[in-house]
């Protein structure tokens, strides 16, 4: 038997690898349904903040608050499993990622101070149906493009 793998071999192992890796992708990420369920949340509370204020006085930090721990609990290896998602191997960020991640959070911090001045009518509505459709269309995109970068070198 020989060592070195004929042409046909190579290439059926090759086809198997990039089929494995791309079931892996797809089984690391949020469903569609989710994606969209998400948006339509966002979008609802951005219209339910704007017509009813004293809601959003009464209730708006704890639903802000829940929604930002199953975030920030759903990138950890427990919340992972308990949301019923594979744990995968976390990149380090790199400094690029990190300048532009803080870069993206002030602008968003800018952006919503200057927005809290404007006397716009139903800027909130806007802002969460605008934010919701974002979630719903580039949000699977994003993570499809995510979940397919090749690793980093170290």
């Amino acid at each position: 038997m020989s060592a070195t793998p004929t042409p046909d071999d190579a290439a059926r192992t090759l086809r198997d690898f990039e089929q494995h890796r791309q079931q892996a992708t797809i089984a690391t990420g949020w469903p569609l349904w989710s994606w969209i369920g998400g948006g339509i949340l966002v979008a609802v509370l951005g219209v339910l903040y704007d017509l009813n204020p004293g809601f959003a006085a009464d209730w708006g930090s704890w639903i802000t608050g829940v929604l930002l721990l199953l975030a920030v609990l759903s990138t950890t290896r427990w919340g992972s499993a308990l949301f019923g998602r594979p744990a995968r191997v976390r990149r380090p960020p790199t400094a690029g990622r990190i300048v532009v991640a803080v870069a993206f959070g002030a602008l968003v911090a800018v952006l919503t101070l200057v927005a809290s001045r404007w006397e716009v009518p139903h800027l909130v509505a806007a802002a969460g149906v605008a934010g919701g459709l974002l979630m719903a269309i580039a949000g699977p995109l994003w993570q499809r493009h995510t979940l397919s970068r090749p690793p980093a070198l170290s």
